[in-house]
């Protein structure tokens, strides 16, 4: 229920007039027309059947067009916050129940009361309506002391809505019969009851004249009234004073008449003006809502954007250390470059001297003592195991073999010794790659099994020669391992590592894990290039490959080559080792966008 002071629509609360379990009607104040309204509020779930809601509006429309002092006005109606409201006009006056509770009226009073309701009723059965309500509730009393009816048959078509029961037209007999009732009512007063019988009643009426009026109305065997032309003669026969009221009434009803289209005209354009001015506030109130939600979005903006000014100057410094930092890191390929250069010339022409099988046994041994060398070159020490005698006439092929350069450092872990089989020398296409960058090692760039084959232990062969789809396989890996390297997807990069990947000597995998990520991520965009793509088939589960990487960021560019070495792991081609082979072109830093 609403409270005195609330706001319903347009309307403002000030008084309850009446409540029920299935309708509210309170005193209300509408701003619009500056006048206070009845307004009665239904449930919205009372009419969720459309068609039943149709009817209710059907009949309210009708109600609108009726214009006629003694009938209660509609002004507005529909469906607002959850109910199907109406409004009226709103009467201060007792009602004729509550006055008749008293005492009762006169006879010139109560026949002036009827006449005033014959007109209403006459005048609304011209406009096809007879569903008014004679009740001494429903019966009002307007400024000038004229009666008006106000229950207009609203509350019983939404009964036969809600019980779906149907309900035919009054009749003229009906109607004249609850007219007879009403004055009866009003000369009895408090001595009125409807348990007792008419002729009873009747018999307390002391005007002879009155008690046959009453009795065309309420009486069958009594000759009835035909019609509302023959109920106002009638009434208009009682000492003149009815007759007047008539005549009066009449002039009245002719004059509303010939208003009567002007004023439903001007309501109407009042109604449009009032639905006109509730769509501008509507938009009015949008318009504000979106503009708050501008303002709100731009103070988010200002936010992000001062976040962003200060993540980049923090990215710039980083950048500058990252520029400063690389100028040191350049000196470190070349010192790794010349102790590759200066050990693979120290053992090819060992080699070369020691020939026969003693020199070759001593050169062994020392390179068993020598951990230092071991470690930097990733060798692990081989089985002792009978070797055969490699002929005098293969030192030539076996120092080229030792000369090659590989990065493939797992070789030596699969390299069997036998002593059925011969040793053959891998033959290599020999290039100039040599390691560069701070992040890898030149230890990978030694072969160990060309170093065993050139000593003459025997290894496994290694195969160019691959099926083509295994081939594509393995090109499809390594172009995705560039692609999700170029997007800076950190996830996707690292899923083509094996769990096993080792890195460069002295640094751990969650080293490398950690200066690979910034890396990845550091820069604002990465352009990633793989070709010149050779792979070698090492054993069944091992690859090597060799590529020309062509790297380009917002800082900083190179093209180098480089080896990758991948291992079968659950049906996938994942990364066991990844070394640099020395630099191809390398530009210098550009601070192009960052």
């Amino acid at each position: 229920m609403l409270e005195p002071g609330q706001q319903f629509g347009l309307y403002v609360i000030k008084d309850v007039i009446d409540s029920s379990t299935n309708h509210a009607c309170y005193c209300a104040e509408d701003p619009f027309f500056n006048r206070e309204v009845s307004l009665t509020l239904y449930p919205g779930d009372q009419f969720s059947d459309e068609q039943k809601l149709g009817r209710l509006e059907l009949l309210l429309e009708r109600l609108a067009l009726l214009d006629h002092p003694s009938i209660a006005p509609i002004y507005d109606s529909g469906s607002e916050e959850g109910y199907f409201y109406y409004t009226s006009a709103v009467y201060n006056s007792e009602n004729l129940a509550r006055y008749l509770s008293q005492q009762p009226l006169t006879a010139e009073e109560s026949l002036k009361i009827i006449l005033e309701l014959v007109l209403a009723l006459e005048y609304a059965a011209g406009q096809d309506y007879q569903q008014l309500e004679l009740q001494p509730e429903a019966i009002c009393f307007d400024g000038t002391g004229r009666a008006v009816m106000t229950d207009l048959g609203i509350d019983s078509l939404i009964y036969q809505l809600e019980t779906n029961a149907s309900a035919e037209p009054k009749n003229l007999s009906a109607i004249f019969e609850e007219l007879g009732n009403l004055l009866l009512q009003m000369l009895l007063g408090p001595r009125y009851s409807s348990k007792n019988a008419v002729a009873d009643l009747l018999e307390q009426i002391d005007n002879q004249r009155m008690r046959q009026l009453l009795a065309r109305f309420l009486l069958p065997e009594e000759w009835p009234f035909e019609s509302y032309a023959e109920l106002r003669d009638e009434l208009g026969s009682f000492d003149g004073f009815e007759t007047e009221s008539a005549t009066e009434s009449r002039q009245e009803e002719q004059e509303q008449a010939q208003q009567a289209e002007k004023m439903i005209a001007d309501v109407r354009q009042l109604v449009a003006e009032k639905n006109s001015l509730q769509k501008s506030l509507d938009e009015a109130l949008y318009s504000r809502s979106q503009t708050e939600k501008k303002l709100n979005e731009g103070e988010r903006q200002l936010v992000l954007a001062k976040r962003e000014i200060a993540r980049v100057k923090e990215e710039a410094a980083v950048a500058w250390e990252l520029v400063a930092g690389q100028k040191y890191d350049r000196w470190r390929p070349l010192i790794w470059a010349v102790g590759g250069f200066a050990i693979g010339f120290v053992l090819s022409g060992s080699y070369g001297y020691y020939y026969s099988e003693q020199t070759r046994d001593e050169l062994l041994a020392k390179l068993q003592q020598n951990e230092e060398l071991i470690k930097t070159a990733a060798w692990r020490p081989a089985e002792k195991q009978q070797v055969q005698h490699v002929e005098e006439t293969e030192p030539q092929a076996k120092i080229e073999a030792v000369a090659a350069v590989d990065t493939e450092v797992t070789v030596a872990e699969e390299v069997t010794v036998t002593q059925s089989e011969p040793v053959m020398p891998v033959e290599e296409e020999t290039q100039s790659w040599w390691p560069a960058g701070s992040e890898f090692s030149s230890a990978a760039a030694i072969p160990i099994e060309q170093i065993k084959v050139a000593l003459g232990l025997e290894g496994k062969t290694v195969s160019e020669h691959l099926p083509e789809m295994l081939r594509q396989e393995v090109l499809d890996t390594v172009q995705r391992w560039a692609d999700s390297w170029a997007r800076q997807d950190l996830s996707g990069y690292f899923s083509f590592y094996s769990e096993n990947y080792r890195p460069e000597l002295g640094r751990s995998q969650d080293e490398w894990r950690q200066m690979r990520s910034t890396r990845v991520t550091r820069p604002e965009w990465i352009e990633l290039n793989v070709d010149d793509i050779k792979v070698r088939q090492i054993s069944d589960d091992r690859i090597q490959v060799k590529l020309k990487q062509s790297y380009r960021s917002d800082f900083y560019q190179d093209q180098i080559f480089k080896s990758i070495n991948l291992i079968k792991e659950d049906g996938q081609w994942r990364i066991l080792m990844e070394r640099s082979l020395g630099f191809v072109d390398r530009s210098p830093i550009n601070l192009v966008g960052g």
